[in-house]
């Protein structure tokens, strides 16, 4: 059950690269869901509820990979939300300001 669970969320990939890509992904969506726990708490507990009550059929049963494709798309929204996140932090606005009046 815990090798289900651990495959799961950090499923092996086909080789080196794409496994730490689909780590990276999963990582940066678990970095998102805080963020976005914090900006929203209302659409944190959502994504969190999809998280959490979704997958647990697949850490008992056989596992494949094609099995997580239905919550991808909130594990993209978390990481769209890491990304704006980063991106506020690092890029200073008045740089964003002086790129618009140009």
């Amino acid at each position: 059950m815990v090798l289900h669970t651990w495959a799961f969320w950090f499923p092996p990939g086909r080789n080196a690269l794409h496994t730490a890509l689909e780590w990276a992904f999963t990582v940066a969506a678990m970095i998102g869901l805080v963020l976005l726990y914090r900006q929203h708490r209302v659409a944190g507990t959502l994504v969190l509820s999809i998280w959490l009550f979704y997958p647990p059929v697949y850490y008992l049963m056989v596992w494949s990979s094609r099995y997580r494709y239905p919550i991808n798309w909130t594990m993209l929204l978390a990481i769209a939300v890491a990304a704006e996140y980063a991106w506020a932090k690092f890029v200073p606005e008045r740089q964003l300001s002086m790129r618009s009046a140009q």
